[in-house]
């Protein structure tokens, strides 16, 4: 069909609706699809055949159109159309399947990461195709739905709380934490609290994967999922449409969101800070603690989100416990990603350098009382907040409070120096944390990196020429806090 004809068929089925005859409008996009396969004429010929009432028909082409959209990369509009297809048949899982299977976490061979590189190169000749080694997911046998139900204690009601209700060393299982002094000081003294607890999420294992040309861009989360967790995401999530403000600062929320379609607008105290399109995720703060938004998230005109409430996600890891750390691992690489997009010790690096040092971070948990940060000493580490809350005191004077998304340590590791003050958990609280070890050999591995902590060294000395010498409050804890939201 040439290409004047095809428009005129188009503008016909345009003109079909506009006057409410749907049958014809569907048959009109249905002879386009033959002639310009797209899955958004099957999409159109489905929402035609749903508004003249013909369910089956409606169902038919709905489904072409998920499949269409998900073999053509775009998941998000895939799960949206399949949101309307369970509208019209609730019993219809045909489709979430397909979707689940072509984008949940790939099956590989796996071999320990200590193989050496030599027998790395054998393996691949002896594949006799190039491959690519890639972090297992690791298999948490340990976790079960008794030791997350435990942990609760029958105290909470699970389907509402955050997951910070959770011990994760006693869920996940976590080993007490050799590097905090705290921790070794409690272990000597036989105490059992408050302590450091070190929570492994990634295991030392890698996989091989043989790469598939036809292999379809990873979702951030759900390409981390198995198939039945996904499926199970997939019919659950709820699809909605949402104008003006989606979030506000301030509010506590319980839910995580992802963007199918148009923009919103994240801004705080009267700046802007990001617009985020299609694909991008917000509100993991609601899922992970009760602790209030630090940004408010409006949409631009209209956008279409699809919502991952509390209860689902309590759902999902009751029935398939791994999925936790699969969970935790995305909120550690989401805020990783955004200190090291965002701060100006960290963005100059090369993707590949960023990663690398990504995966130094250790995911510790702390009890109340446990003090991360002791004045008179180096900091052991750059610390993230990932949830809970820590106070700053110098000599028992508290100089305030630092909640999720705040950054401390950094000053005591660029200044070679003591800490001016004491950082101590208030409550229990998960931080993410990049070694002293790892930082230092950060800084002096990339040139760009010591430049701007010698700059920030000189700024440091001026401060304290302008203060008769007095220690700057910046000495104690890093003027730096990423927006979660």
């Amino acid at each position: 069909m040439k290409g004047d004809e095809l428009r005129n068929l188009k503008d016909q089925a345009m003109r079909a609706v506009e006057k409410r005859n749907f049958d014809r409008a569907a048959a009109l996009y249905l002879e386009v699809a033959a002639n310009e396969p797209d899955p958004d004429w099957n999409q159109r010929a489905g929402d035609a055949y749903r508004r003249a009432g013909q369910t089956p028909l409606a169902v038919a082409q709905l489904a072409l159109a998920a499949a269409g959209h998900a073999k053509n990369g775009f998941l998000l509009k895939a799960i949206a159309v399949s949101k309307t297809l369970l509208q019209l048949d609730p019993a219809h899982t045909a489709t979430q399947r397909v979707l689940a299977d072509l984008y949940a976490k790939r099956d590989a061979k796996t071999v320990p990461a200590a193989v050496p590189a030599v027998l790395r190169q054998e393996l691949r000749r002896d594949l006799g195709q190039p491959i690519e080694l890639v972090d297992v997911i690791p298999k948490t046998g340990a976790v079960s739905v008794l030791a997350i139900d435990e942990a609760l204690d029958g105290t909470v009601e699970a389907t509402q709380a955050p997951m910070d209700v959770l011990p994760l060393h006693r869920v996940l299982g976590g080993r007490r934490s050799e590097h905090l002094s705290v921790a070794d000081l409690t272990a000597l003294a036989g105490d059992p609290s408050p302590g450091a607890y070190e929570i492994v999420l990634d295991e030392d294992e890698l996989e091989i994967v043989v790469p598939d040309e036809a292999d379809l861009p990873r979702i951030p989360l759900f390409s981390s999922l198995s198939a039945d967790d996904l499926q199970q995401l997939i019919e659950r999530m709820t699809l909605s449409e949402r104008d003006g403000v989606i979030l506000h600062q301030g509010d506590v929320g319980g839910a995580l969101y992802v963007i199918v379609d148009g923009q919103v607008r994240v801004h705080a105290d009267g700046r802007d800070l990001a617009v985020l399109e299609a694909g991008a995720f917000f509100g993991e703060l609601g899922l992970l603690s009760d602790d209030p938004r630090s940004a408010t998230v409006e949409a631009v005109g209209k956008v279409r989100v699809l919502e991952i409430s509390r209860e689902l996600a309590w759902d999902v890891m009751r029935r398939s416990p791994e999925v936790l750390r699969t969970l935790l691992r995305f909120f550690r690489d989401r805020m990783i990603e955004r200190l090291l997009g965002t701060s100006p010790l960290f963005r100059s690096l090369s993707a590949d350098d960023a990663r690398s040092l990504s995966q130094q971070f250790m995911f510790l948990e702390l009890d109340a009382g446990a003090q991360v940060v002791k004045q008179g000493t180096r900091a052991p580490g750059l610390f993230i907040i990932v949830a809970g809350e820590v106070e700053v005191q110098r000599e028992g004077v508290v100089l305030g409070r630092l909640v999720p998304g705040h950054v401390f340590g950094e000053m005591s590791l660029l200044a070679h120096g003591a800490a001016t003050a004491d950082v101590i958990a208030i409550k229990k609280t998960w931080v993410l944390e990049l070694p002293a070890s790892s930082f230092h050999e950060m800084v002096m591995t990339y040139p760009q990196v010591l430049e701007y902590v010698s700059q920030l060294d000189e700024a440091r000395r001026n401060s304290k020429d302008t203060t008769d010498g007095a220690v700057p409050a910046t000495d104690a804890v890093a003027e730096w806090s990423l927006d979660l939201l």
